[in-house]
């Protein structure tokens, strides 16, 4: 009967250390699946902000290596613009040279129309000379004197058509010379001419290449502001997250404060359902009297002789044990015990109970039933006082030991 009272007792106890481990459980699991949730979409904005940052780096990379070629290929239209008014330079120099050149030689080409102009008259009069000289030779006149005047002039005139005749020659190689001059400085004017042809195309080129990479500049600076301007919204949902996530943290201490709370509870109720549990099974026990020598004094009609071997304090519904050895008149002589009820067992009639019960008002015992006996008697919370008794006339005596298991 006891055994039930108890589990019913304790039955509750139970149940409400499984249900707060399932409350727990289901808190710890929300709020993990939570933060794991909130911490997938932080991990994954992060790994967003950091592809578009690298993204921006690596259009920021690109827009400066396009602003080095631009540059580069403006420097290097600048030098062909140098180089072109170089040429330009070197080509005027040149057209001036030929041009002094071709004026040198028209000076020198008239010279030489004049010298043999000179050369003519100077031959007409040679001429004249000798017609003069041979008409005053055959008229065989006294002509010495005008002979050699004429001859004097005539050789005179041939001096200077022969010095004439060297200076034509002089200018006719000089002539030459000035040609061949000119075909060089042509020549180098031609080759001047195909540079500066091919230092045009190369700035034409340069500036179409300025322009393609201009528009890939612009293209690339359009890209980076909308990248920029996509990071800062993600930096403020990653920040939000941030704070959720820190929240959550903060809710998951508060929850692993709480289930260290409650693992000690558990762990308190589970040692108090195993304490309860070995009550219930009646697994304790404590020797309240070890064997003691012990006398009881003659009764006195209608009174017994008894003497109180134990009082003790009784926590938990259980049992007494009683052992006796050795007693004096073993069929005389027994025990008795009186059980107080503790104020939480419920009996609206009785606070106590002697067992056994009184016999017309006056105290009776379980009588030994030989000389090594164990009495087993039942009972409940509250205090136990044990009695050897004897309806004998004399003193009795008997050596005995009280066990209380619960």
């Amino acid at each position: 009967m006891f055994p039930e009272v108890s589990s019913r007792t304790e039955e509750p106890a139970v149940r409400k250390s499984s249900g707060g481990r399932l409350v727990l459980v289901a808190l710890l699991i929300v709020i993990i699946t939570l933060g794991g949730g909130l911490a997938y979409v932080w991990v994954s904005l992060s790994g967003q902000i950091a592809s578009r940052d690298q993204t921006i780096a690596n259009q920021d990379a690109t827009i400066t290596s396009l602003t080095s070629q631009i540059q580069a290929l403006t420097l290097g239209a600048q030098n062909q613009t140098t180089g072109n008014a170089t040429a330009d330079a070197l080509i005027h120099a040149l057209n001036e040279k030929i041009a002094s050149q071709g004026a040198q030689l028209a000076n020198d080409l008239a010279q030489i129309a004049s010298l043999n102009s000179t050369i003519t008259n100077l031959n007409l009069t040679i001429a004249s000379l000798k017609s003069q000289l041979a008409l005053y030779t055959s008229q065989g006149s006294n002509t010495t004197a005008i002979i050699a005047n004429l001859s004097a002039q005539v050789a005179s005139l041939q001096a200077q058509v022969n010095s004439d005749q060297a200076q034509i020659s002089t200018l006719n190689s000089q002539n030459a010379q000035d040609n061949q001059t000119i075909g060089s400085l042509n020549s180098q004017i031609a080759s001047l001419d195909s540079q500066i042809s091919t230092l045009n195309s190369q700035i034409s080129n340069y500036t179409s290449q300025v322009a393609t990479l201009q528009t890939q500049v612009t293209s690339l600076q359009s890209q980076l502001a909308t990248l920029q301007a996509q990071v800062a919204p993600l930096q403020n949902q990653v920040t939000s997250l941030q704070n959720q996530v820190n929240t959550l943290q903060s809710q998951l201490a508060t929850a692993q404060s709480l289930a260290a709370t409650l693992q000690s509870q558990v762990s308190t109720l589970q040692g108090n359902v195993t304490a309860l549990t070995s009550i219930l099974a009646l697994s304790n026990a404590t020797q309240e009297v070890s064997p003691t020598f012990f006398s009881v004094p003659a009764a006195i009609p209608p009174q017994i002789g008894q003497t109180q071997i134990a009082n003790f304090s009784v926590g938990y519904a259980g049992y007494v044990s009683i052992t006796v050895s050795s007693p004096s008149d073993f069929s005389n002589e027994g025990v008795w015990i009186l059980n107080k009820f503790a104020s939480n067992v419920q009996s609206p009639i009785y606070d106590s109970i002697q067992l056994p019960p009184p016999n017309n008002g006056y105290p009776s015992y379980f009588v030994f039933g030989s000389a090594s006996d164990t009495f087993v008697i039942p009972v409940l919370p509250g205090t136990v006082t044990v009695y050897l008794a004897t309806v004998d006339s004399t003193t009795q005596n008997a050596t005995l030991s009280v066990t209380y298991h619960f």
